[in-house]
């Protein structure tokens, strides 16, 4: 592919993950009334049925997606005098892959008796599968370390979401009412992002979809695609093995403790996206490793706070923020709390392998995730139950961050570089490393 590498990025870490994370904490506070009022409305059972439907949604997203996220943003970043193509491209193979899914989604949905009672909800919430494509423009964004836009857009449509939410609450609405807002917030959410990427100060060039650019990025993506699913399906197999094990109600616990869960990730997700682009143009090996390790850190920051957080609050926080009815949640969110400590860990080695285009080694290692995770479930929800679901994932995230990368050659550059990086927030000598990476330098 021809092109140039892109000049330093736009906008730098901080700024970038700060937008973000405070966007969180403020709409945060919005929707923290939403939550806990459809909670309260929908039951645990409601709620479960709801948060279920959402995570199948989930896992057909990577397919979606046609695993593309990762690709586009790295040829955005190394190949900039290609970004229209790129972005008009990549948006006809996600507009493509989200219909078919789409109706893949519903086709089973009515076949299988696993998804049950979540069958009226998931009919909306499969349209989200085909506004995704616009999401393209957020991976602009992206690989120029920019969030301001996307807060914005993001945080109006989340808050005025909440506001339907409660409106709907208040006139006693249904499943299928909220799943369709669900669905309206995604659409509104991408078509805000595309109209700020082609009108804002500092536009995208106009999108173009170009036949070759199309065969290229599919040889390229399908394999992420792939890996991306099998990796959604091994971090939800838990939720999915207390829905269909379980039942409704319990389901509606588990989901709880999983929305607190949300912020954190948010974190650690932001974290990763804003220094990818770094990573990107560090194409040598020394470069790339010591950046790496640098990554794993700061990532590692965030999974100690969520770690320790998690074991202080839990207790009270699950009751405060969903109501007494979901008290029995509490240990879930301590157990996804340390499980953080090296599912975070996963979105780097994700990103370092797709700098590597090893989408082969990236579906081998998802693959093996959702066998520990199905075994483990097998194992231990019916005689565990919640815990026992909480515990099968923390089993499976230690197996995926030391276990693998032992396992499979592609991965194990990561093993000490990450082994430090646990470390690193608990010596005082890496916090000068972390700021100037923070600031891009």
């Amino acid at each position: 592919m021809a092109g140039g590498v892109n000049p330093p990025a736009h906008g730098r870490p901080a700024h970038f993950v700060a937008w973000i994370v405070g966007e969180r904490v403020v709409r945060g506070a919005v929707t923290v009334v939403a939550l806990a009022a459809v909670a309260r409305h929908l039951a645990p059972a409601g709620f479960g049925v709801l948060n279920f439907a959402l995570a199948l949604v989930g896992l057909a997203t990577p397919l979606a997606q046609f695993g593309l996220d990762a690709v586009l943003v790295r040829d955005l970043v190394r190949y900039p005098s290609r970004t229209g193509a790129l972005l008009g491209t990549s948006f006809a193979l996600r507009l493509g892959a989200g219909v078919a899914f789409a109706a893949a989604v519903v086709g089973a949905s009515h076949v299988s008796s696993v998804i049950g009672a979540a069958v009226p909800a998931l009919a909306p919430m499969s349209l989200i599968l085909v506004a995704q494509a616009g999401e393209v423009a957020d991976c602009w964004f992206r690989s120029r370390v920019q969030s301001r836009t996307v807060v914005v857009v993001r945080g109006s449509v989340i808050v005025l979401g909440a506001v339907a939410k409660l409106v709907l609450v208040a006139a006693g609405a249904g499943i299928v009412a909220f799943a369709w807002v669900y669905t309206v917030e995604a659409s509104v959410f991408v078509v805000g992002l595309v109209i700020c990427s082609q009108t804002g100060a500092d536009p995208a060039p106009p999108w173009r979809f170009e036949g070759a650019l199309a065969l290229t990025l599919m040889r390229e993506a399908w394999g992420f695609a792939i890996a991306g699913f099998l990796a959604a399906l091994a971090v939800r197999m838990d939720q999915i093995a207390v829905a269909g094990v379980l039942g409704d109600a319990p389901a509606g616990l588990y989901y709880g403790a999983l929305r607190i869960m949300e912020l954190p990730l948010l974190v650690a997700t932001a974290t990763a996206t804003a220094l990818f682009p770094g990573l990107a143009i560090a194409e040598d090996n020394p470069a790339m490793h010591a950046r790496l390790e640098t990554v794993f850190g700061m990532i590692s920051v965030v999974s100690w706070v969520t770690a320790i957080g998690a074991t202080l609050t839990g207790p009270w926080i699950v009751p405060l923020v969903l109501g007494g009815a979901y008290k029995a949640a509490w240990p879930v969110l301590m157990i996804h709390g340390w499980a953080a400590l090296f599912y975070y860990s996963g979105l780097v080695r994700a990103n370092y392998l797709a700098l590597r285009n090893a989408p082969g080694t990236q579906a081998l290692a998802a693959g093996a995730a959702l066998g520990v995770q199905i075994l483990c479930n097998y194992l231990l929800v019916p005689r565990f139950a919640l815990v026992g679901a909480a515990t099968a994932f923390l089993i499976t995230q230690l197996f995926n961050a030391w276990i693998l990368p032992l396992l499979l050659p592609s991965l194990r550059p990561c093993l000490g570089l990450q082994a430090r990086g646990l470390l690193a927030p608990w010596r005082p000598s890496r916090w000068r490393e972390f700021i100037s990476a923070a600031n891009g330098s």
